[in-house]
């Protein structure tokens, strides 16, 4: 290929057998004036060829599926490179698009949530994780601190039971209190207990809960109360065929209150309480180095058996301090209230997604509700006046009786402008009560009878935009904005992230700073969204926020950020044809344009 594009003869438009060269490798900018063929030899020329070469150069089979290009009216176009237009124009009308998703950013901002942030519970703040055998016996034996530094995912290997979990309450109603991280002191007796039956955890809110996850009419129904007596029955034949199975796999003691049970003696069986929590002791356990094995064995025969274990301190002799227990869970699990959650993907970021969406707005991030400034459009004037707009109508005239009828009933003012009312004798209004149906059940009867036209009419003059009560307008759902990455104080969500400018958040991805594990699974995943916001700063995007809607951009700024995206690409080699791309800019950017 020759180190220039040589034109000859091009006659496209209102060009005259134009013939001219230019090099590779340089900023050569048209001009001239207007109607001159400035866009006719840049995009409907020099374009136009290289993107049909490029097409021609695909197969048959994929060319049916693309625009066929024209050949241009020239004669010769000679060291053409494959060539990308840009042109100042906003085509962008998805209301879902946004500065983040055009550029690609927020794919990778999904994904680096998903591998590296933090899951926190939409109920407590608790953090949210599954333990190892490795980080049970890490925190056992006193240097979880180190691996918690490196894996960057908790808050410390030891989790104590919570004081109100029932399942604990009658045997250790009191816990002692130790650094998170900080292990046992060498020599302290341990026993490694799991429950006879497998723990029940609370799963996750309806309300919370994605769509596809959430219990149907169906399975929320209640069955009909068994009695008493056929429940526990039905219970005690489970415990048995439970601690049968359980002796047949070798199990040979039982645990409660510590106390220990032995199989070989059925007899003492008698003095366990099955009202109260019953465990499986696994082992006994001396808290040393060489003991390392050992815990990790019955971490894992817990985990086999119900997915979790238990080690309770057996106290000195003549201590009469509270046992304290410390749980893991094989489930990804909040470690404060034992909520079940599912582990974090990229789908449960996008609101694109109903996995990720908020369920209320769908994704939007606004609703379509009934406008209280469009109900009530002069909030001087008294009921009395009309204030509520809709019941000025003949047609409706009817419920404007019936307000007056109530509001005699219960005192309310009809003669006290509407924003001097008290606020329960606005909700009085708005609500009703109970042969008044108020504003909202008024909107609630039509709504019934919108298959009328003129009721859909009537409808939609009182409707507006809101921002969405349940997400704030941050378009995810309650389990998406629990995740978290940062360091210390300074810890976002993918929703928070979204909301900063271009330089704030350029500024925050610089400052993360990931572990090796972290490094080798998201290193280059952090590395191109700092290398894409790099660019969109440098051509001049900087007080642009993440989360702007594309449809709100003009069309030099729409332009710079499909050439920031295209830089971001790192291809090597391409033809750019821009359209005009320092229109409507100020000096001191048209040369970060040019840098």
């Amino acid at each position: 290929m020759t180190d220039q594009i040589i034109i000859r003869g091009a006659r496209t438009h209102n060009l005259k057998n134009i013939d001219c060269t230019i090099p590779h490798g340089t900023l050569a900018v048209v001009s001239g004036v207007s109607g001159s063929g400035k866009s006719s030899l840049a995009f409907d020329t020099v374009y136009a060829e290289g993107q049909r070469r490029y097409v021609e150069s695909l197969s048959a089979y994929a060319r049916q599926f693309l625009e066929r290009i024209e050949k241009p009216d020239v004669d010769l176009i000679d060291g053409l490179s494959p060539a990308i237009a840009i042109k100042q124009k906003n085509s962008t009308r998805n209301p879902r698009s946004t500065v983040a998703t055009a550029t690609e950013i927020y794919d990778y901002m999904r994904l680096l949530w998903a591998r590296c942030g933090v899951v926190h519970c939409v109920i407590c703040d608790g953090v949210v994780k599954r333990d190892t055998v490795d980080e049970i016996a890490e925190a056992v034996l006193g240097s979880a601190a180190s691996k918690d530094e490196m894996s960057g995912q908790t808050e410390g290997g030891i989790h104590r039971e919570d004081p109100k979990d029932a399942r604990i309450q009658s045997d250790s109603p009191q816990r002692t209190q130790r650094a998170q991280g900080e292990g046992l002191p060498e020599g302290t007796r341990l026993h490694a207990i799991f429950p006879v039956t497998p723990s029940s955890r609370p799963a996750p809110a309806a309300e919370t809960a994605p769509e596809d996850e959430r219990p149907s009419a169906r399975s929320r129904r209640v069955p009909k109360k068994a009695t008493k007596k056929a429940g526990a029955s039905q219970l005690a034949d489970e415990l048995r065929e439970r601690l049968t199975d359980l002796r047949k796999r070798g199990f040979n003691r039982l645990y409660q209150g510590g106390r220990i049970f032995e199989f070989s003696t059925p007899e003492s069986l008698l003095e366990i309480n099955f009202a109260l929590p019953v465990f499986v002791l696994v082992d006994r356990i001396v808290v040393s180095p060489e003991n390392r094995a050992r815990i990790v064995d019955a971490a894992e025969i817990g985990y086999r058996e119900v997915g979790e274990i238990l080690f309770e301190i057996v106290p000195r002799e003549n201590d009469e301090v509270e046992r304290e227990r410390l749980r893991f869970s094989a489930a990804f699990e909040c470690k404060n209230c034992h909520r079940l959650y599912r582990e974090p993907e990229p789908r449960l970021f996008s609101f694109n997604n109903p996995f990720g969406a908020c369920p209320r707005c769908q994704g939007f991030g606004n609703t379509i509700d009934f406008d209280l400034d469009l109900i009530i459009p002069d909030k001087s004037k008294t009921l009395d006046q009309g204030a509520i707009d809709p019941w000025n109508r003949p047609k409706y005239r009817s419920y404007f009786t019936e307000l007056k009828k109530a509001a005699r009933q219960h005192g309310i003012p009809m003669d006290v402008p509407w924003y001097d009312l008290l606020p329960d004798q606005q909700s009085f209004v708005l609500d009703g009560c109970g042969e008044f149906i108020g504003v909202h059940g008024f909107f609630e009867f039509l709504e019934r009878k919108k298959y009328k036209l003129h009721v859909r009419v009537m409808l939609s003059k009182y409707r507006g935009y809101a921002l969405c009560p349940e997400c704030k307008g941050q378009r995810l759902r309650a389990e998406s904005r629990a995740v978290r990455i940062g360091d210390g104080k300074c810890t976002k969500n993918i929703c928070e992230a979204a909301s900063l400018t271009i330089r704030a958040a350029k500024e925050f991805f610089e400052g993360i700073d990931l572990t090796p594990m972290q490094e080798e699974i998201a290193g280059s995943i952090l590395h191109e969204i700092q290398q894409r916001l790099y660019f969109l700063d440098a051509v001049g995007l900087d007080y642009l926020t993440l989360d702007r809607l594309a449809s709100t951009l003009s069309g030099g700024e729409s332009q710079r950020i499909q050439l920031a995206t295209s830089l971001g690409s790192r291809l090597v080699g391409a033809l750019y044809v821009l359209d005009e791309p320092s229109i409507g800019l100020h000096t001191r950017d048209t040369a970060k344009l040019i840098r």
